[in-house]
């Protein structure tokens, strides 16, 4: 569909060496005697191709042209510029699960984060994450038969040379490699024996290190959980404060470790999910969902997006949304980029894993599309 006279029309067909046999038809204003944004114009090249408009897709430069063909039900694309086109195109018309599973094979098994200084590592706790996610063990790396586990795999980036072991990553860990009782156990009291003054879980199996975090709390409890200790009276200052932290939107600024409110509330709907009838689903579910309502349609990048979206999931809530918002964020190459998960907590080093955002992404689409 172009605004052009005949005598043009003739003129580029004669004169340029593109390629016009690409194209099964063209429809020109001087042909037809209409005009974009006429709207009569498009139903004309509607009826003339026998097109129905919501699997027709229209293309154009001019915002006013692409909003007529959307006022008909027509998909519209506005151009601005061929990098960006066919991402949209790839989005529009591709298969976005597939496309990221092609993706994620392509990396083995090295998911690597990078930070935002631009060093690329290899850490277990993402790599975790990765596996409770996709449950494929072709995709990670991983070392087995360790008893508390590092977030750093090899040498620690940016900090202490002797970087202790995590509760954080511990608590992931074994709950993707299932521990024999009496070793879980044993590796629970340690924990328990790691609390602040104010009797909440540390985030450090080093008592020097005086470090609390809510999202390192919630992935604790879903370790205790888990393993059927979740009534443990010595948890219940962590769980008082967790509970707060949802109650007064103590995580609209993100946390020490991580950037997003939709990092803790994404953990928080799995334990709650995980733990239907427990005595912290009954006094947490219904606030957790008013908190989810908060955030849909919030700004996010695509980490934010799909962990929001698979929360609401979780929570019996749908985010249509902000799953539209996410399958537009589909790179080229299958991924989805640029989702910062978590800081260090005294330099502010962010981390990202594109392997882990794509897979989070995948999920949160097969839990809206089945």
């Amino acid at each position: 569909m172009s605004n052009m006279s005949k005598e043009d029309w003739a003129m580029l067909q004669k004169h340029t060496e593109f390629n016009w046999s690409i194209f099964d038809g063209a429809f020109t204003s001087g042909e037809v005697g209409m005009r974009k944004p006429e709207l009569r114009f498009y139903r004309h090249v509607l009826e003339m191709t026998k097109s129905e408009p919501e699997e027709t897709i229209f293309v154009d430069d001019k915002s006013e042209n692409i909003l007529a063909a959307r006022s008909l039900g027509i998909t519209g694309i506005q151009f601005n510029g061929t990098t960006k086109f066919f991402g949209q195109i790839l989005n529009l018309v591709g298969n976005p699960i597939q496309r990221g599973q092609d993706y994620l094979s392509s990396q083995g098994r090295k998911p690597h984060s990078l930070s935002n200084t631009g060093h690329a590592l290899l850490d277990n706790f993402t790599q975790f994450l990765l596996l409770e996610v996709t449950s494929q063990e072709d995709l990670v790396d991983i070392a087995d038969n360790k008893r508390t586990w590092n977030f750093f795999i090899g040498e620690p980036f940016a900090t202490t040379a002797n970087y202790p072991d995590d509760l954080d990553t511990t608590s992931v860990a074994l709950m993707q490699r299932r521990a024999d009782p009496a070793v879980a156990d044993s590796i629970m009291d340690e924990m328990l024996s790691l609390r602040s003054e104010d009797g909440i879980i540390m985030t450090y199996f080093d008592n020097t290190r005086q470090r609390v975090d809510p999202v390192v709390c919630v992935n604790v409890v879903r370790l205790f959980h888990s393993y059927g200790r979740g009534d443990d009276p010595k948890l219940e200052s962590t769980k008082d404060w967790i509970h707060n932290v949802l109650l007064y939107r103590a995580y609209v600024d993100g946390t020490r470790y991580y950037l997003t409110s939709d990092v803790f509330l994404f953990f928080f709907a799995r334990l709650i999910a995980e733990n239907k009838g427990s005595e912290i689903y009954v006094r947490n579910g219904s606030l957790l969902r008013e908190r989810l309502r908060e955030r849909i349609n919030a700004d996010g990048d695509p980490l934010a997006l799909a962990m929001r979206i698979i929360a609401c999931d979780l929570m019996n809530l749908r985010d249509d949304i902000d799953l539209g918002k996410l399958l537009a964020m589909q790179s080229r190459d299958g991924s989805w980029e640029k989702g910062w998960l978590c800081r260090y907590g005294k330099s502010n080093i962010m981390l990202e894993n594109r392997s882990l955002t794509t897979a989070l992404a995948m999920n949160a689409i097969q839990r809206l599309h089945c």
